[in-house]
């Protein structure tokens, strides 16, 4: 196997800085009102909205701080070191494993969900690589894996209609039937899309553009030049 390197850690990290901070909207903006009098109970009361925009937060960063650490962990135990990409990678996947549940379940199922949707990326993503499929950025490992624990974890989380709280199988059956209908339009749609490119040939570049990169052959402008700046360098030495 040959990991796809990130071309600068720094661009990484900052970018999943912005996804943490847009998380934060994304799932607490989703509740679609934060003043409205409105409860799941039928109980109208001032700010009920708000919690649910609070609760939906809180479990968005806990979540993600969960992921990060089972992902590290995993990259220091099996891998012999502290990989800031399994923190960045682990910290979305747990954000993505709380989207379906975000205001519905308490503050330590969110870590929880966060911390098995860390695991349930690295396995993803392992499984994506022996398969010898080329995701730069781990996106079937955060997006598909950690997202469909999510989904199933929520069937036991809710605390209204929750396995762990009561609640029978149906809900559970229900995202089982939400996550294939995901599975099935999305590769069916894809894989329709991909079949055209492939035929005509167009799905992938050459290795030869590959190596040097579309930023130079597609657009005639490199994102880099490092032999220049190493000769640069050397002119002033």
């Amino acid at each position: 196997l040959n990991p796809i390197p990130p071309h600068s850690i720094p661009f990484a990290a900052l970018g999943g800085l912005i996804l943490i901070f847009g998380f934060f909207g994304f799932n607490g903006g989703s509740v679609l009102a934060i003043t409205d009098t409105a409860d799941d109970s039928g109980d109208i009361y001032e700010g009920a909205n708000g919690l649910k925009v609070a609760r939906a937060i809180v479990n968005t960063i806990l979540s993600a701080a969960g992921g990060a650490l089972t992902a590290v962990l995993y990259s220091k135990i099996f891998e012999q070191k502290l990989s800031l990409m399994a923190i960045i990678n682990g910290a979305i996947a747990g954000m993505v494993s709380i989207c379906a549940g975000a205001d519905a379940v308490h503050p330590w199922a969110g870590l929880v969900i966060g911390a098995v949707g860390g695991l349930a990326y690295v396995g993803t993503a392992k499984l994506v690589a022996l398969a010898g499929i080329d995701d730069a950025i781990d996106a079937v490992g955060v997006h598909l894996g950690a997202g469909s624990w999510g989904l199933i974890a929520t069937a036991f989380f809710h605390f209204d209609a929750g396995i762990f709280y009561g609640g029978d199988g149906d809900f559970l059956g229900w995202q089982i039937a939400g996550l294939l209908t995901i599975v099935v339009w999305t590769a069916g749609v894809t894989g329709i899309l991909f079949g055209i490119l492939s035929t005509f040939g167009l799905l992938r570049v050459d290795s030869d553009v590959e190596e040097s990169g579309l930023d130079d052959t597609e657009h005639g402008e490199k994102a880099y030049e490092f032999h220049d700046m190493a000769s640069r360098a050397a002119d002033h030495v």
